[in-house]
């Protein structure tokens, strides 16, 4: 294929990528922004499922609600604000993100990770290892398993919503809390006793074979752990502060009413926040690795945008990545063929352009202006030839003498600089970039010079 039509093709994808955040919020169907509706534990999802109430708790509250679409690097422009990834469902998270999650936590951010499926415990067999907090790699917190609890006194029939009432009082966003409610909720393994922060009952049992039948083993029975709190600070790994929860679904709309769980939620972002308020100290919500289909606008714009935020906001990529734009840019601009000298037919062809106008407009469209100048400028010599007998390859003196010769009405001065200018360019020791306007006047200079020795 021609490299011409290899560029065009490339020209076209990059367009239709560079429109679609513009142009898919206004298609029908599943595209629309509104597909975000029905996106478990979005903060946008008015329904059962969402997290909207959670979200208007925090703005009433005086934070800035701000959802996050794209990199995690993205989070290294807000020090010392507070990120929740609550229900992710996209296991996947770039360790270089990773890298920089680890020092947003370590130099004062607070982390918040809700999840029931194990999903993020790809990133925490990143992030532990990276702040110094000890982690079984084989055996990472999330369970992915159901916690139970009886709901009569013989032990007969389970619920999956079991109720919590066993908290640890030195973490301060336990208090006023008596109570949180869980729902299809798994559990806190590997959590040294000092981080849990809450705790099941003593009728409570995992079920491991996911069976829904107490089976002793591989079940297991006794109190379970449900939330982990780490304040680097205290630990002397840093400055920051994350919390683990076993639940998601305390957050959002359908869970949070329920015993004190609006208490709790919102009790943990003011930890975590560390009483930072404001529209300098966010907070930001991970939408990013929700379970949006890969067509809707919101994952199509977020993994453009993440590409983006990464190269612009990685130490190593930030000041590599203009120049490769730039170079990238210039290699696949397009440009217009270069002139070619013509043919006698060819010059009659085109009603008489020559090999000379040809080139001209070539650097006057790409505003190669030195380039022009040093072209008008063997013109304007070769004429002085001409009209004033000097022989080729003439001295700047000799051509202004013979200029005032013929003319006496021509200033010296002023021909001597046009000279020395264009002797200049043409030599290559004077900058060839100028401006259309300082162009234009040379160009009415080596006229009216011209027109003065004719």
């Amino acid at each position: 294929m021609p490299r011409s039509k290899i560029k065009t093709a490339v020209y076209i994808v990059v367009f239709v990528i560079a429109w679609l955040p513009l142009l898919l919020p206004l298609l029908p169907g599943n595209t629309a922004m509104n597909i975000s509706y029905g996106i478990d534990f979005s903060i946008y999802n008015p329904f059962y499922n969402g997290c909207q109430q959670f979200r208007a708790d925090l703005n009433i509250k005086g934070y800035e609600v701000r959802p996050l679409l794209s990199s995690l690097s993205v989070l290294s422009r807000y020090p010392d604000s507070t990120y929740l990834i609550i229900g992710p469902s996209m296991p996947y998270f770039n360790p270089v993100e990773v890298s920089q999650l680890a020092n947003f936590v370590r130099e004062g951010g607070g982390l918040l990770i809700a999840d029931d499926f194990g999903t993020a415990n790809t990133l925490l067999i990143q992030l532990f290892p990276m702040l110094g907090i000890p982690i079984d790699i084989l055996n990472p917190p999330f369970t992915r398993h159901i916690l139970y609890e009886p709901t009569d006194a013989n032990l007969t029939s389970w619920t999956s919503a079991p109720v919590i009432t066993i908290f640890n009082a030195n973490y301060t966003f336990t208090q006023g809390v008596s109570q949180v409610v869980l729902n299809f909720a798994c559990t806190l393994a590997n959590v040294q006793y000092g981080n849990v922060v809450a705790t099941s009952s003593l009728l409570s049992w995992l079920d491991v074979d996911n069976n829904f039948v107490i089976d002793t083993p591989p079940d297991v029975q006794g109190p379970q752990y449900v939330v982990a709190a780490y304040d680097l600070k205290q630990m002397k790994l840093g400055s920051g502060r994350i919390v683990l929860v076993s639940d998601p679904s305390i957050f959002n709309d359908d869970m949070i009413n329920r015993a004190d769980n609006r208490i709790f939620a919102t009790n943990i972002v003011d930890w975590l926040a560390q009483g930072r308020v404001g529209p300098y100290y966010p907070i930001i919500v991970d939408e990013a690795h929700l379970a949006l289909p890969a067509t809707s606008y919101a994952r199509i714009f977020g993994s453009m945008m993440g590409y983006i935020n990464w190269a612009s906001s990685t130490w190593w990529t930030a000041p590599i990545y203009p120049v490769l734009l730039v170079i990238s840019i210039w290699f696949w601009l397009p440009r217009g063929k270069k002139p070619e000298p013509l043919s006698p037919t060819e010059v009659f062809m085109r009603r008489g352009k020559t090999f000379f106008s040809e080139k001209m407009m070539w650097y006057t469209q790409y505003q190669l202006y030195g380039n022009a100048v040093k072209l008008l400028y063997r013109r304007l010599k070769r004429e002085l030839v001409r009209q004033l007998g000097l022989k080729e390859g003439f001295s700047v003196d000799e051509a202004v003498k013979a200029a005032v010769a013929k003319n006496p009405s021509i200033k010296e001065k002023e021909v001597r600089k046009l000279f020395d200018l264009c002797e200049e360019i043409s030599a290559g020791r004077k900058q060839m970039f100028m401006s259309k306007i300082e162009f234009l006047d040379l160009f009415f200079q080596m006229q009216r010079l011209l027109e003065s020795v004719r």
